[in-house]
């Protein structure tokens, strides 16, 4: 099993994470239900640190190494795009993905109420938009 293939699967499944963990099947979040990649075999924690030895900037190497965590982006040869968490835990590596769209969708693509229009027009004050994480905000 190879990490851009992983990285494939999700995108073009509509994932929005991806979840890699020591001794798991990779998992993805699709409309916030996670789901286990059917074929494959669990990941080992030499797999997952060579995959994250692959991804993570040299400047955040040494973070890594002596914290146990951190956080870069990620652009695949296949152009996708993700924010990466990596982790040590409990002797485990893992890290979580999130899939960074390309695409910016439209106020109407988002159903959303026409005050939204309107605010984003606004030529002065300041606007607060608040919500949990993967809310759309």
């Amino acid at each position: 099993m190879e990490l851009e293939q992983v990285l494939q699967v999700a995108t073009r499944g509509g994932a929005s994470d991806i979840i890699l963990k020591t001794d798991h099947l990779p998992r993805f979040r699709h409309n916030g239900v996670l789901v286990s990649l059917q074929k494959g075999h669990s990941l080992t924690s030499e797999l997952i640190t060579k995959w994250i030895n692959h991804m993570i900037p040299e400047r955040l190497r040494e973070t890594f190494k002596s914290k146990g965590d951190a956080d870069f982006s990620y652009e695949a040869s296949f152009g996708a795009r993700f924010r990466v968490n990596a982790f040590k835990q409990r002797g485990m590596t893992g890290m979580v993905l999130r899939i960074i769209s390309s695409h910016v969708k439209t106020v109407e693509e988002l159903q959303l109420p026409d005050i939204c229009t309107k605010a984003s027009n606004l030529k002065r004050g300041l606007v607060l938009v608040t919500g949990a994480t993967g809310s759309g905000k």
